[in-house]
């Protein structure tokens, strides 16, 4: 991919970030790229298909963090904790919601290829959870892995988004504690 598409994807994806999928426009992007509007086209034809890269793009990343955490350590409760870490950062370094909260409440005017790449990066993160929830775990708590996992999940989802609206950092870190002590302590 060339840099400038790369450049067009970056800008795309702080706009969706702050302003969902209806909040920008292709010429808005290209202004700040420093190209003319068709250039953008030239690049992603569609709307559609400029979020589509851009959250193929999200969600390659996102794997790659998760195959990163995996690899540092084995240990399921210091995985979880690296998991948290993450929204932790886009908290406090972004200011943003995620690319996935914001499409995700955008869905009905979102294309099928971008729901189709949003239920892949969502099963992603919910196998990603349920394995380190399931070796976390007594047996007894395993039967539920993937409502835990869910609602771990929609947990940090909603403290990013209540963080954001109440702009208090505590807010998160308070979702933060509950999940340690409900989902992530040792039993």
């Amino acid at each position: 991919m060339s840099s400038t598409a790369e450049k067009i994807m970056d800008v795309a994806e702080t706009l969706i970030r702050a302003r969902g999928y209806q909040g920008f426009a292709f010429r808005e992007i290209a202004d700040a790229v420093g190209i003319k509007s068709a250039s953008v086209h030239y690049h992603f034809p569609t709307k559609g298909d400029l979020v589509l890269a851009t959250m193929d793009r999200y969600a390659q990343r996102f794997e790659l963090a998760l195959n990163n955490i995996d690899s540092k350590t084995e240990a399921p409760i210091e995985k979880l904790n690296q998991y948290i870490e993450m929204f932790r950062r886009e908290m406090h370094e972004d200011r943003n919601l995620t690319l996935c909260i914001m499409l995700g409440a955008d869905i009905a005017v979102v294309p099928d290829t971008v729901v189709k790449a949003l239920k892949e990066f969502y099963s992603l993160n919910l196998n990603w959870l349920s394995t380190q929830l399931s070796e976390s775990m007594n047996d007894q708590a395993c039967q539920n892995l993937t409502s835990r996992a869910s609602y771990m999940l929609a947990s940090l989802h909603g403290a990013l988004i209540g963080a954001r609206s109440l702009n208090e950092h505590h807010y998160f870190e308070m979702v933060v504690a509950e999940l340690e002590r409900e989902l992530i302590a040792p039993k």
